[in-house]
């Protein structure tokens, strides 16, 4: 009986580093000295709520926008000129966007009575003019002038319209 010589192939190497993040140690003097440094707001970009926490989106100092964060407001100390003027932008913002919208709304509204007028003038025009026809086809025959023949023409006349 024969057997088979098992190999041992070596299994393809694998590569290193995919799907893996390099971490450093931060020590404690590290996180305390990043910690300790005060930063210097801009501006207040935007507000709201994160789990019912009033929250501001700052615009930090000497930062580009990709750094701006969320800060509730416990962690603006010092920035409450800034947060002020945030919150009476936006109040003027807002009666500026209302007043806007309302003056948008009236003129919507007058355009709709002024295609709604236009509409009913053509069909009073329509109806009278099949009015007018049906009379006229029935004018000429006695026959024909009964009530019944007159509202079969006119109900030809404006339903063809």
């Amino acid at each position: 009986m024969a057997r088979k010589k098992k190999t041992n192939k070596p299994a393809a190497p694998k590569p290193k580093g995919l799907g893996r993040t390099k971490r450093t140690p931060l020590h404690l003097a590290d996180v305390a000295a990043v910690a300790d440094q005060e930063y210097e707001v801009e501006a207040i970009v935007a507000a709201g709520k994160c789990s019912g926490i009033e929250s501001y989106l700052v615009k930090w100092k000497g930062w580009g926008e990709k750094q701006n964060t969320w800060e509730p407001v416990a962690h603006l100390v010092g920035a409450e000129a800034a947060v002020r003027d945030f919150n009476i932008a936006s109040r003027e913002l807002d009666a500026q966007n209302l007043l806007r919208v309302k003056a948008l709304a009236e003129e919507r509204r007058k355009q709709i009575a002024t295609q709604n007028q236009a509409k009913t003038e053509h069909l009073n025009a329509r109806l009278l003019a099949a009015k007018d026809r049906a009379a006229a086809l029935c004018a000429g025959n006695e026959l024909e002038d009964s009530p019944k023949r007159r509202a079969s023409i006119y109900k030809y006349y404006t339903d063809a319209g």
